[in-house]
């Protein structure tokens, strides 16, 4: 009778990169499980939506150990590149437009660190539209 083992460790440290739209969330989804599985985070947020992510980490920062919780500010090629390339970072979770995914893949293989991206998903997408029953003909022309 063979025996199977999964044990769920921490990696180290991992590199989030998060988009523009709903960056308060986008952070939450990617912060909850790293911190919860032990790892140390380093949260690159969009260029465009640094206030929101500067505020969350004065609300939560004081909960976590020093150094845990990371942030990096910048302009997505340069910051990202940086995360991507970097050594210390184990994983790296990102969410972003196609181009830059693009490119961010050609630097993460360089470096050969392992990352998630989008799997053909679109954020903003919907599975299911409720109609009201009055209007439902008009809206199935359309």
């Amino acid at each position: 009778n063979p025996a199977a083992y999964h044990f769920h460790e921490p990696l180290g440290v991992v590199g989030q990169i998060i988009p523009w739209n709903f960056p308060l969330l986008m952070a939450a989804w990617k912060l909850a499980p790293a911190l919860a599985a032990g790892n140390c985070v380093v949260l690159k947020p969009a260029e465009q939506t640094p206030l929101g992510i500067s505020v969350l980490l004065e609300v939560i920062g004081d909960l976590l150990p020093p150094g845990v919780l990371n942030v990096v500010q910048g302009y997505g090629r340069e910051a990202g590149e940086a995360l991507a390339t970097s050594k210390r970072i184990a994983k790296i979770a990102f969410t972003g437009s196609t181009p830059a995914e693009q490119s961010f893949i050609e630097k993460a293989a360089e470096g050969l660190v392992l990352a998630f991206f989008n799997q053909g998903e679109v954020c903003t997408c919907p599975s299911r539209a409720l109609v009201q029953e009055s209007i439902y003909p008009a809206f199935m022309q359309e």
